[in-house]
């Protein structure tokens, strides 16, 4: 393989670890929406709505209730296919042989670790450590 294709190969790694944390990212802000959405309906089924002049109907509150539901499930489900993006790099990295770069490349890209603090941890130089690390992309496989 030439030198121009192994580091576009090398690039399409990179992408493919790096969507971990956006994944992360988005499962986190899917979380602060589900919470959101939760305590809005805590605050609904709170409020008594009988006997009050003007009050909602059964009908609003079993419509906003459905409504709920179904933003809740739609929530879930990106999660889930956040989680499936988690667990595909996961075994990905784990399938490797080299325990030494399935550690680098778990820091690097799922605790998303600079290459400094990884090299302090595994107790090489900077430079050593940006070695390995292209070791180890040259043997992790995206299936």
């Amino acid at each position: 393989m030439g030198e121009t294709a192994r580091q576009t190969e090398n690039e399409q790694k990179k992408e493919f670890l790096r969507s971990y944390q956006r994944a992360k990212q988005a499962v986190s802000r899917l979380e602060a929406e589900q919470d959101e959405l939760r305590l809005s309906q805590l605050y609904t089924r709170a409020i008594r709505y009988d006997g009050v002049p003007g009050g909602k109907s059964e009908r609003d509150l079993s419509d906003y209730m459905s409504a709920y539901d179904e933003a809740e499930r739609e929530i879930i489900k990106a999660k889930y296919e956040k989680m499936k993006v988690f667990q595909r790099i996961r075994n990905c990295i784990d399938a490797m042989e080299d325990e030494t770069e399935k550690d680098i490349l778990e820091m690097k890209y799922l605790r998303d670790w600079s290459f400094e603090r990884i090299a302090v941890k595994l107790g090489y130089t900077y430079r050593h450590t940006i070695r390995l690390h292209g070791e180890a992309l040259k043997h992790f496989k995206m299936s």
